[in-house]
C-alpha cells in the first residue's frame, strides 16, 4: 500500500459572493493525496467512458475549478448547474428507489464549441486555463470521473446538500491530479482579470458574432460575447462573456447579464432581465418583462410566463415552467414536467418534484416540498416547511400552517384548513377541527 503524502493547495480566494471574486490572496488548505491509481471499472467509470470528449472535458473543468473555488455552498450550486449540462442526464427514479442516470445520446450531435460551461468564468484566473492545458488525457478523465461522483451526491437531494462530503470528494479526487502541477504556475497567474462593463452601444471589438447572426442597430454586446449562426439580437444589451447559441432570439430591451448562456432556439422577451452567470436552456421561453435573478438555470423545453420573477440559483429542468407574473423564491427548484400557475409566491428553497403542479394564485412559505405527481389546487396557502409527500392531493382554497406534513396519497378537501404541525393521513376534510 502507498502511504499517502499531506501536502497543500492554492485556491483563487472567491469569496463566493454571486460569482464576484474577492481579494487575489491565496489561502492554503491541507489536502492528503495518494498515489493516483488507475481507473476502476466503476459504474461512475463507466458512465465517463460513455460521454463524449466534449462531455468529459465539461465535466472535467467543473471538477477542477470547484477544486479551486474555496466556498462550498456557492460552489455546490454552480458545480450541480454545470455538471447537469455536461452530463445531459436525467433523473429515472421511481418514488424511493435509487437514482439512475442516464445520458441523452441528442446531445452527441450538439457541436462542440456550442456545449455551455456554467461555472462562471467572466472573471476567471488565467490559472484554471494553465492547470487544465498541464493536463494529460488520462488527467482529465480522471477528472471527469471525480465530477461524476461529485454529482451523484448533489443530484440526489440539491436543496440539502452535504457539503462535506462534497468537498471531500473533489479535495480527494481532483487534488492528487491537479496539486502536481501547481508548482510551475506563474504567481500573477492566479489574478483576477478585471469585470469588463458592457459598451453603451455596439460590438465590443472582441466579441465574436458570426456572419450569420443578425444584430439590430442599437444593440450593445460585451467582450468575450459569443453569437453563434442564425441567432437573432434585437436592440438589447449582452454584457461580457454572454454566449448565444444557434437561433436564440433576443428582442428589444432585454439586459442578459455577463457569464449567462442563452441555448439554442431560445426565446428572451422584450424587456426581460436576465441575471449574471444564468443558463437559458435549449428551446426554453422567457417572458416579457420577466426576471432571472443570478445563476439561475433554466433547463431545455422550460419556460417563465410575461411579467414573472425567478430569484437568484433558481432552477427549473426539463419540461417546468411557471405562469404569468409568478415569484419564486431564491433556490427553488421545479423537477421534470412540474408546472407552477400564474400569480403564485413561493418563498425561498421551495422544491417540486417530477409532475407535481401548483394552481393559479396560490402561496407556498419557505422551503416547501412537494413531491411527485402532487397537486396544489389554486388559491391554497402552504406554509412554511410543509412537506406534501407523493401523490397527495391539496384542494382549492386549502390553508395548511407551518410545518405540517400531508401523507403519502392524502386528501386534503377544498377549502379545508390543516394546522401547524399536522401530519395528514388519509382524508381531511372540510369541516374536520
Amino acid at each position: 500500500m502507498t502511504t499517502a503524502t499531506r501536502v497543500r493547495k492554492r485556491d483563487t480566494g472567491e469569496a463566493g459572493n454571486k460569482g464576484e471574486f474577492g481579494s487575489v490572496e491565496r489561502r492554503e488548505a491541507d489536502v492528503v493525496v495518494g498515489a493516483t491509481a488507475p481507473a476502476a471499472n466503476t459504474p461512475d467509470a463507466q458512465l465517463a467512458s460513455r460521454l463524449t470528449t466534449s462531455q468529459r472535458d465539461e465535466l472535467a473543468r467543473a471538477a477542477l475549478q470547484a477544486y479551486v473555488q474555496p466556498d462550498d455552498t456557492f460552489c455546490a450550486d454552480t458545480f450541480l448547474a454545470s455538471s447537469t449540462l455536461a452530463l445531459a442526464v436525467h433523473d429515472e427514479r421511481d418514488e424511493d428507489a435509487s437514482a439512475s442516470f442516464v445520458t441523452r445520446p441528442a446531445l452527441e450531435s450538439v457541436p462542440d464549441d456550442l456545449l455551455a460551461r456554467d461555472i462562471p468564468v467572466r472573471r476567471r484566473p488565467a490559472a484554471i486555463e494553465e492547470l487544465w492545458g498541464a493536463l494529460d488525457v488520462d488527467e482529465r478523465r480522471a477528472l471527469a470521473e471525480t465530477g461524476v461522483r461529485a454529482h451523484r451526491l448533489l443530484a440526489d437531494d440539491p436543496e440539502w446538500v452535504d457539503t462535506e462530503r462534497f468537498t471531500a470528494e473533489i479535495d480527494d479526487g481532483a487534488g492528487r491530479i491537479v496539486i502536481p502541477h501547481l508548482s510551475s504556475l506563474r504567481d500573477d497567474a492566479w489574478a483576477v482579470p478585471p469585470d469588463d462593463e458592457p459598451p453603451l452601444e455596439g460590438i465590443d471589438p472582441h466579441a465574436l458574432v458570426s456572419q450569420r447572426a443578425r444584430v439590430e442597430e442599437g444593440a450593445a454586446i460585451g467582450s468575450g460575447a459569443v453569437i453563434a449562426p442564425g441567432a437573432r439580437i434585437g436592440r438589447s444589451t449582452l454584457c461580457a462573456d454572454v454566449h448565444a447559441g444557434i437561433g436564440a432570439r433576443v428582442h428589444d430591451g432585454v439586459l442578459v447579464g455577463p457569464g449567462s448562456t442563452l441555448g439554442a432556439s431560445s426565446r428572451v422577451g422584450s424587456h426581460a432581465r436576465v441575471g449574471a452567470d444564468s443558463s437559458v436552456g435549449l428551446r426554453s421561453r422567457v417572458g416579457k418583462s420577466s426576471s432571472l435573478g443570478a445563476r439561475t438555470i433554466m433547463g431545455p423545453g422550460t419556460w417563465v410566463g410575461d411579467h414573472a420573477r425567478l430569484g437568484d440559483g433558481a432552477w427549473l429542468t426539463e419540461g417546468s415552467g411557471i405562469g404569468r407574473g409568478t415569484v419564486l423564491g431564491p433556490r427553488a427548484t421545479l423537477s421534470t414536467g412540474a408546472h407552477v400557475g400564474a400569480g403564485v409566491r413561493a418563498g425561498g428553497s421551495c422544491k417540486l418534484e417530477k409532475a407535481s403542479s401548483v394552481g393559479d394564485a396560490a402561496t407556498l412559505g419557505y422551503r416547501v416540498r412537494v413531491r411527485k405527481d402532487a397537486p396544489i389546487g389554486a388559491g391554497a396557502f402552504i406554509g412554511d416547511r410543509v412537506l406534501v409527500d407523493l401523490r397527495g392531493n391539496v384542494g382549492e382554497g386549502v390553508r395548511i400552517g407551518d410545518g405540517a406534513q400531508i401523507g403519502k396519497d392524502a386528501v386534503v378537501e377544498a377549502g379545508a384548513n390543516v394546522p401547524a404541525g399536522t401530519i395528514v393521513t388519509g382524508t381531511w376534510k372540510k369541516d374536520q377541527a
